[in-house]
């Protein structure tokens, strides 16, 4: 379970192994990320939050809960029910928040200390925008 920057021309090679490996991905673009709000509302997008679920935006614990539980996309009442693994891949990381950078680190470090340790265990994987921190 790694934490990965890929170059633009590796991504489709990348995401073709991650499809056969039967991997649920996620795509945000960090272009269109300016706050905390606009990212929870990208993220709730892209891993298909059922409607009314992830309520409160400006919550990191919130967050944090639905992120660690995403059984609304595997497992026996999931939409996808062979789901191996997740993946997120954040477009124009560089960009997204620029002028809060002190959030988008708080983000990184939800995924470094709870999100990414909880689906390790699911054989997940992220790639975004820092370099091969492994885990």
């Amino acid at each position: 379970m790694v934490i990965d920057r890929i170059k633009y021309e590796e991504l489709k090679n990348y995401k073709q192994l991650l499809l056969y490996q039967n991997y649920y991905f996620a795509e945000i673009d960090g272009n269109n990320i300016y706050r905390l709000e606009d990212y929870m509302n990208e993220i709730i997008k892209a891993f298909k939050f059922p409607d009314g679920m992830f309520k409160n935006i400006n919550s990191f614990d919130s967050y944090l809960d639905w992120m660690t539980d995403l059984s609304w996309l595997c497992g026996k009442e999931g939409i996808y029910k062979n789901i191996k693994g997740f993946a997120l891949f954040i477009y124009n990381f560089d960009k997204m928040m620029m002028s809060t950078p002190e959030i988008k680190k708080e983000i990184m470090d939800c995924f470094n200390d709870s999100i990414i340790p909880f689906l390790g265990r699911r054989s997940g994987t992220c790639s975004c925008g820092r370099k091969n921190q492994g885990i």
